[in-house]
Order: C-alpha cells, then structure tokens, then sequence
C-alpha cells in the first residue's frame, strides 16, 4: 500500500477519534454502555463507521488523496513525503480551538508542519453536514489560526448550504474576507439584506460594510427608520470605520433619543477626522452637540497646565466681524483671540476673562475688527483658570458677509500627542 493511502488512513482514523474526543468530552469523559441514549450514539458512531469504510475502499482505488474542491479555488493536493496528524495532534488541536487548552506556539508549528494533511482533514471536518457544530467549528478555528488558503471560500460554502445551522453562520460570517469594493458572494448579501433582525444578519451586514460601505448605508437608514431594527443600526454604525458612514451617522446622532446613543457615535466621528482630541477635531463644522470629555474635540495634553494656544487656518481671507468658539467641556478658560496679519505679526482682537458656563456652549467675545485681512486666528487658553481639561469642538470665522470653519489647525499642546 502507498504511503497516500497510509496517510490517508492516519486522517480518516484521526477524524474518527476526533469525532469520539467530542462525544466524550459532551458526556463528561464517561461514556457508559446502556445508559439512556446509548442506542441512538451506538447508531450514529455505525454510521459514521460505515462512511469512514466506504471512504477506505474508494482511496484504495484511487491511490490518492485531495481536500473537497472549493469553489473559489482547485482542489488541494496532498504532499506524500509529509507525516500526516497523529490522533493526539487532532485533539489537542481541538482542545484548544474550543478554549479547553491555552495554544502554544508548538501547537500551530505542528498543523503548519504537517501541512496539507491538516488542511485537508480540517476541510472535511469543517464542510461535513453530518458533523457536530462543536467540532466544525473547532476545525473552523484551526483552519483560521494558521490562515489556510481555502479558509475563505469553505465559509461561503457552509453559509450557502440549508443544512448549515444558525449557530455554524453566525460564527462563520465574521471571518468571512471581501476586500472592499469587491463583490459580495450573493448568499452573504441575502443575509444582510434579510428584513429579519437577528444576529445572522448583524453579521452578514459587517461584512458589507466592510466590502461595499454604499450599499451598506442604505441598509441601514432603512434600519434606522424601522422600530424594530433601531437599535441593530445603531450598533452597527458603532463599529463603522469608514467615512463612508459619516451622513448617516450625523443622521443617527441628530435623531438621537439620548445621550447615551450619542456618546458611542462621537467616538466613530471622531475616527473618521483622525485622533481623539487631535487639533484636526477642531475643524470643520461642530460635531460635539453635547457637553463632556468626547474625542471629537480638541485638547490639550494636561489640564491646568497654564498657557496653551491653538492656530486656526481659513479657506478664504477676510476682515473678521466676530469669531464664534464652540466649548464642549469645562467652558471659560479663552484669555485672548488673535488673528494674524499679512507680515506674519499677531494683532489681538479680544482679551479678557471668559465666563465660565456649562458646556457645550458658544462664547463669543466682542472683538476689535483689525484693518487687515486675515486667513489665521489664534486662541489662547489660560488652562489653569477652570479646573481640568478645556476642549474646542469648532470656531467660526465671520468677516465680508462670509461664514467659515477652519481647514486646518495646530496647537502648542494636544493630547493626541501632534
């Protein structure tokens, strides 16, 4: 007999004790002989046995062995000069994909090295209909650590498959890989686009957002609009990373019900412009309707840490009218405003003590219109002044009958560390 068929063997045995480790391990270690359910495991492990001769038979004939074909890739030939898995190999490597046992580093360089002959045998067990749930997806989890080619296109077998439980598609679906802009398999976007709210399409959806974040906004303003599938839309956007999502997520924010739904969303805002309270928060239109520490705002690096200042440049240039500063935690410690002129020399338009107030709030100090045209405005912050961090959302420019927000800013301290 061949060493293919040797090896062949070895799996076919392997797969057979793995089967037995789970059975046993679900009965406690105890597998006793005429307790209740006996006839029905006694059945099933004939089956199972009948199946394993079968496959025996027809690889004596072949004289070979391949891992089922995929449809996104040929079949995987299996090398005749690697020792295949022992039994031993199998459990272990299901005992720690099901988190019974801590992996080692040994345990992963022992599936690499045994190369095709663990992949192939992983893929059976994986894509067997007649397998436990607990053993497809261990074979699942192994199958993922070491990165098998063919980990992919199984997932988007077994979520194309009516046989394929609930559970075995719930965990199937956050490892399947669209690169972005590339076409969803059909079956991942029929869950996605299911009108039922359950976890199966959750995870279905994260995988659009993540290949087609268009389509995927879509779904979730319709989300958004319905009662029922509010609260999955919400959570969904919690995890968005695209800037893609930034409409709908002003959206969700402006339609909020409270601040507890707001909070998390600010976080994704602020992903999209960059570092949680980087100078670069500190431009465009305000984005932080509530008050608190929320990383869509600028701040420096410590609080009470004395003078600090930020710069702030606009598109156009224009002889201020007002300069409108948005504060969104601990309001009043502005102490001057600056606006710089054409030779590069500050000019100040407003000093003073702010009031303190409740954030978030607008202060808008009555300042001095310069003779010249500016495209830079300088704050400076006495940080000492009101306890703790003082955070700038947005300023606005007014000047020539124009409104503005900055494009760009700089700071003598950030917390973002700039």
């Amino acid at each position: 007999m061949t060493s293919r068929v040797w090896g062949a063997l070895a799996i076919l045995a392997a797969l057979a004790l793995a089967a037995w480790a789970v059975m046993d391990a679900k009965d406690g270690g105890a597998y006793v002989t005429g307790a209740p359910g006996d006839d029905t495991e006694l059945a099933a492990l004939k089956a199972e046995n009948a199946w394993l001769m079968d496959e025996v038979k027809r690889l004596r004939e072949q004289q070979t062995l391949t891992a089922p074909a995929t449809p996104d890739g040929p079949e995987l030939a299996i090398s005749a000069d690697v020792t295949p898995p022992s039994a031993d190999d199998v459990r272990q490597w299901l005992r720690w994909a099901t988190g019974a046992q801590k992996v080692k580093h040994t345990d992963l360089r022992r599936v690499k090295q045994t190369g095709h002959y663990a992949v192939a045998q992983l893929l059976v067990a994986a894509r067997n209909d007649n397998e436990t749930d607990a053993v497809r997806i261990a074979s699942l989890k192994v199958l993922q650590r070491v990165d098998a080619t063919q980990f992919n296109a199984v997932l988007v077998e077994l979520l194309r498959r009516e046989q394929t439980s609930s559970e075995l598609i719930a965990y199937a679906l956050p490892f399947v890989k669209v690169p972005r802009d590339s076409e969803v398999p059909a079956i991942v976007r029929d869950l996605a686009l299911d009108r039922q709210n359950t976890p199966v399409k959750t995870s279905a959806m994260r995988v659009l957002m993540r290949a087609q974040p268009e389509e995927a906004v879509t779904e979730i303003r319709r989300m958004l609009a319905s009662g029922a599938e509010r609260s999955a839309a919400m959570g969904l956007l919690r995890a968005a990373n695209d800037a893609t999502f930034k409409p709908v997520v002003d959206e969700a924010i402006r339609d909020a019900k409270n601040p507890g739904e707001i909070r998390p969303l600010l976080g994704v805002l602020a992903s999209f412009k960059g570092k949680n309270w980087g100078t670069y928060q500190m431009t465009g239109e305000p984005d932080t309707p509530i008050g608190g520490d929320l990383g869509t705002a600028w701040a420096s690096k410590q609080g009470n840490m004395g003078d600090v200042w930020v710069e702030l440049d606009y598109r156009y240039s224009v002889v201020p009218s007002d300069v409108r500063i948005h504060e969104t935690y601990n309001a009043g410690a502005v102490k001057q405003v600056l606006a710089k002129q054409p030779g590069g020399q500050w000019t100040v338009l407003w000093e003073g003590t702010a009031p303190q107030g409740k954030a978030p709030r607008w202060f808008e100090p009555r300042i001095d219109m310069p003779r010249f045209r500016t495209s830079t405005i300088r704050i400076v912050l006495d940080t000492n002044r009101v306890g703790g961090w003082n955070e700038i959302d947005a300023v606005e420019l007014i000047g020539d009958g124009s409104r503005q927000w900055a494009v760009k800013a700089r700071a003598s301290s950030s917390y973002a560390g700039e």
